[in-house]
């Protein structure tokens, strides 16, 4: 092999890195960065609203679950398509679902949520401006624990995830435990090498903690018990970085008890050359991990799954009607 071949070979092996080390980035944490880079450096005027009439409602009983769907002020969309799903169960006497949103920063949206909150009572509006990485998932759960403490388990879900909530409840009914963290488990790459460094250069600080566990739980769906999140709150918690990550780091921290849902919990097959390439993707990360023994046998990362009978909660259903034909098709 000549010497110029081998240099293209490690330009080339050093550019497959970098592209996978950019791609392992949800498009959500790139808006983040820009955000930091480029604007609400200075806050503007949060409007923090009222919950109350929806706090009256949702706790009249005590429950088991309340599921927190995160969205945003602009997504009314999908969050028209949860609410259309009448046999998907999204309330019952067991659980109750809202959609968690950040205080409103302008007048518009401000107006928007309210008139909304007035039609469907539905809308939990945290103390906090809307973000992604910058403490949301930690301040849904004070809040709603302080503020709805009827519930058992509280639950964190993405708003292109589509799940059963009846099913779900039902499996919780049935868990004695306490103090639990329960979701998909997922290994944490960013403990490693180069993907450390690389969050490190990103968020600007030492992001050694992230070495600290080997899995946590997929950001798509994942529930803490209301005592796990007591302890969590006493801790006062540092709230930078990944929050899906933070929350395993602190779980660890506090003991928590690991409930893993494996494969219930999956991405939605995409019928595109990207979705393609992402389970080969998959593949590849999955044998790679096994040749370097950072997994073990019986452990799996295969993301993308068909959706069936065991589906509990699926995930990238980022286009409204394949959230709404993926709901459709959970709750026949």
């Amino acid at each position: 092999m000549t010497k110029r071949r081998f240099n293209l070979y490690i330009i080339f092996f050093i550019a497959l890195l970098a592209f996978f080390s950019i791609r392992n980035l949800e498009i959500g944490v790139w808006i983040h960065l820009y955000n930091r880079l480029f604007g609400f450096k200075n806050s503007k005027k949060l409007f923090h609203m009222n919950n109350q009439k929806l706090l009256s409602s949702v706790c009249a009983t005590q429950k088991l679950v309340l599921y927190g769907i995160f969205s945003v002020a602009s997504e009314f969309e999908k969050r028209k398509i949860v609410r259309s799903k009448k046999s998907c169960h999204m309330n019952n006497e067991f659980h109750s679902t809202v959609f968690v949103i950040g205080a409103p920063d302008n007048v518009q949206d401000h107006k928007h949520l309210i008139s909304e909150s007035l039609i469907y009572n539905d809308i939990f509006v945290l103390n906090c401006k809307e973000n992604m990485n910058d403490g949301k998932s930690f301040q849904y759960f004070r809040q709603a624990v302080s503020e709805m403490p009827c519930f058992r388990f509280y639950a964190k879900i993405d708003d292109d995830t589509a799940f059963r909530a009846a099913e779900i409840s039902a499996l919780l009914s049935n868990i004695s435990t306490r103090n639990v963290y329960l979701g998909k488990k997922i290994l944490n790459e960013d403990g490693y090498g180069i993907l450390n460094m690389r969050k490190s250069i990103y968020f600007n600080r030492n992001m050694d903690w992230l070495k600290t566990f080997k899995y946590y739980h997929a950001g798509l769906l994942y529930i803490l018990d209301k005592d796990i999140i007591k302890k969590w709150v006493e801790l006062k918690p540092k709230l930078f970085a990944d929050e899906d990550m933070r929350t395993a780091y602190y779980m660890n921290v506090l003991n928590a008890t690991i409930i893993d849902f494996s494969d219930s919990f999956h991405a939605v097959i995409l019928k595109t050359w990207w979705g393609t390439w992402e389970r080969i993707a998959f593949v590849i990360k999955y044998n790679f991990y096994k040749f370097f023994k950072l997994m073990t046998e019986g452990e799996s990362i295969i993301w993308q799954q068909p959706i069936s009978k065991t589906s509990l909660a699926v995930h990238l259903c980022k286009d409204p009607q394949i959230l709404s034909d993926v709901f459709d098709e959970l709750c026949q």
